[in-house]
């Protein structure tokens, strides 16, 4: 098992120190081997690891520094991914406008790359958008839809974001309450993944390049 994938199980395990080091030591052999999209991949985890630690700022750079890297090499999914960890990190800052736009840009660029566990992490991002601006309705309907994609393809939450997850799931149903948020999920639920993510977007431009069906949003 190679350095990076060691990282990645200690940090499913929540042990961040231990991940910091395995992901922070795998980049140099994998630099001098050019292995750049590996490189990627390590720097967004390592992102990942400074994000749960309150390190905003060092985090947010490891995820722009591996969005780069992607666009390097013209891995789609990865850009995605790594707009989605930067615009969680615009949501914790209380930058909900640039959180709003980084999250749809992952939206329509990992459900373009048929990424379905991206795409509900994106969906459940965009939700707490919502919650942080009242719009309880539409978190609610946004978490559903992600929450049935999680159960067809098996994907739970993962173990580090599930703190956040369950807070903003007790914030958006206390806030409607029990029937409402109920209805809420009910209809969330009803969607088809296209009709979930068309909703996420609810605007025409990044509605209009979904319908373009290409990838401009990862430049």
């Amino acid at each position: 098992m190679t350095m990076h994938m060691l990282g990645c199980v200690e940090l499913s395990f929540l042990n961040y120190d231990a991940a910091s080091g395995l992901l922070e030591g795998s980049i140099a052999p994998l630099r001098r081997i050019g292995d750049h999209e590996q490189v990627a991949w390590s720097l967004v985890f390592l992102g990942i690891v400074s994000r749960c630690t309150g390190d905003h700022e060092k985090a947010m750079a490891r995820f722009e520094e591996g969005l780069a890297l992607f666009r390097e090499v013209g891995l789609v999914q990865g850009a995605g991914y790594a707009l989605c960890e930067m615009g969680i990190v615009a949501t914790r800052r209380g930058d909900l406008e640039s959180a709003d736009n980084l999250l749809k840009r992952s939206l329509v660029t990992v459900f373009e790359a048929a990424d379905r566990m991206a795409t509900a992490k994106a969906m459940e991002a965009l939700a707490d958008v919502e919650t942080r601006r009242g719009e309880f309705v539409r978190s609610a309907q946004l978490l559903a839809s992600a929450q049935t994609v999680r159960t067809e393809i098996g994907g739970p939450v993962e173990a580090y974001e599930m703190e956040a997850y369950e807070a903003l799931l007790a914030t958006t149903s206390r806030s409607l309450g029990k029937a409402r948020f109920a209805q809420a999920w009910a209809g969330g639920a009803a969607m088809t993944l296209t009709e979930a993510v068309r909703f996420a977007l609810a605007d025409q431009s990044a509605l209009a390049t979904l319908d373009r069906n290409d990838h401009v949003l990862i430049e």
